[in-house]
């Protein structure tokens, strides 16, 4: 389910394998497979005409945080035996991984007219109907709506940053 060619759980004595965990950024949203920066860097290593070979596992994810992230790492990715584990962070990696899911529920309630929005997002969401957005750019009004709410409230906190960024990076570093 990652954007990367299928990998060999056997490793060879002459391979220094590395994972790569992240987000969008990470899988690489908008550009080639070889333009990935773990793509880049495993050529770029590889390159250098060591003795050895470079592996760059790219298990980023779209959407993903540091807890997503690292427990992918937990499940997935120990298997393959890395040598190395690089983790991209981007700002939003500590919203609750459970956002998306509310987000979600709320539109396909909305769809089946079991709930109004409120006046500022049914704004929007006629806005981007006359623009000819479809469900996918509704849907996506109703992430961001709840983002910035959750941003704007008093969820947004030190509890947050030790549950969903502090104890996963704890975690891989004791893994690790």
């Amino acid at each position: 389910g990652f954007r990367d060619y299928e990998w060999n759980l056997t490793k060879s004595n002459n391979t220094i394998r590395i994972i790569a965990l992240g987000d969008s950024f990470t899988q690489g949203d908008g550009v080639d497979f070889n333009e990935t920066w773990p793509k880049q860097l495993e050529s770029m290593l590889n390159n250098l005409n060591f003795s050895v070979k470079f592996e760059v596992f790219n298990m980023g994810k779209g959407g993903w945080g540091t807890y997503e992230e690292v427990e992918a790492f937990k499940t997935i990715g120990l298997q393959f035996k890395p040598d190395m584990v690089i983790l991209q962070y981007f700002t939003n990696d500590f919203e609750p991984p459970d956002l998306k899911l509310r987000a979600k529920e709320l539109f396909f309630q909305y769809l089946n007219g079991n709930y109004t929005p409120p006046e500022d997002l049914q704004r929007d969401i006629e806005t981007i109907k006359k623009l000819g957005g479809g469900r996918r750019a509704v849907s996506i009004l109703f992430y961001q709506y709840l983002v910035d709410d959750y941003y704007k409230s008093s969820l947004c906190n030190k509890t947050d940053w030790d549950k969903w960024v502090k104890k996963p990076l704890m975690d891989l570093n004791n893994i690790t």
